[in-house]
This record gives structure tokens, sequence and C-alpha cells, in this order.
């Protein structure tokens, strides 16, 4: 088979570090889904970490991720992990400001964000005039924040 084929893999594939050849993976999912799709994507893999328990905040803080989706993509998952109601309120807005303040959401994409929210009604019309449509939602007091797992001291996960 190898020789038709050639060999399985190639040096340079040898050579790439596990995260090397699985952002070239995401990079191949985004080129052959197209952005929006793979917004989507990015979703769907949100969806399943929440369920399991695992960290979900590396799938949007990774440059690479960033790069691959830019701000019409982290509207698009934003606007996606609302509306399946992925996390406690709470816990969406903390995301959201978290994203914010680490310039992975840029005040226009924000905006879109907030106005994409308002027209699919997942935010109250009475706090988008309030807020002229631009700032963070009040959460409800009474809602649990979501927790998620980190590796503590001793590698034993620990809720934060």
């Amino acid at each position: 088979m190898a020789s038709r084929l050639g060999p399985r893999f190639y040096d340079w594939q040898l050579a790439q570090s596990a995260d090397e050849s699985w952002r070239e993976c995401h990079l191949h999912a985004r080129n052959l889904l197209g952005e929006h799709r793979y917004a989507l994507r990015i979703v769907d893999l949100i969806a399943q970490r929440t369920t399991d328990g695992e960290d979900y905040r590396g799938l949007l803080t990774d440059p690479f991720t960033h790069d691959l989706t830019g701000d019409d993509g982290y509207v698009t998952v934003l606007a996606e992990i609302r509306a399946r109601d992925l996390l406690y309120e709470g816990a969406y807005w903390s995301l959201v400001a978290d994203l914010r303040h680490a310039g992975h959401l840029h005040d226009d994409g924000y905006a879109r964000l907030i106005d994409q929210l308002h027209a699919r009604e997942l935010l109250h019309s009475d706090a988008y005039r309030r807020r002229g449509g631009r700032a963070i939602p009040a959460t409800d007091v009474d809602m649990p924040a979501q927790r998620v797992a980190e590796t503590g001291p001793g590698g034993q996960p620990e809720l934060s």
C-alpha cells in the first residue's frame, strides 16, 4: 500500500506537536465548513464540554480560535450559547465580559451581539432600551453561576 500511496505520515507531520496538529485540523474544518458553520461547530463542542463538566473557556480564549472565527464568529458562538441556554445567565454574561476585557470581542462585535440577542428575543426589551442596547444586562441575583473545575495542587480538581 505504501509503495502506491506513499507514507502514512510525512516527516513534517511527525515533527508537529499535538497542539499544532489539532490546530491544523481546526483550520481544515473551518475551510470546509465555512466561518458560520465552523462557529456552530464550536458551539457544539462547548455544549459537549459543559455537559461533561469540562472547561469550555479555552475554546473561546485560544488565539487560534479567534483568528479562525473573528468577531462575526464570536457573535455567532455567543448568540447560540445563549439561544441554546448552555450556561446560566450569570455565567454567560461573565463569559461575555471576560471575552471583552481580554480583547477577544471588540465593541462593534459586542454591539452586534446585543442587537442579535434582542432580535432573537433573548434579551428583554426593557433591559435593552434602558441600556441603549449596548451594556451588559443585570443578571438575576438568585441565578447560580456555573462553576468550572480547575486542577488544584496535587492534580485534584477544585471548583472556582
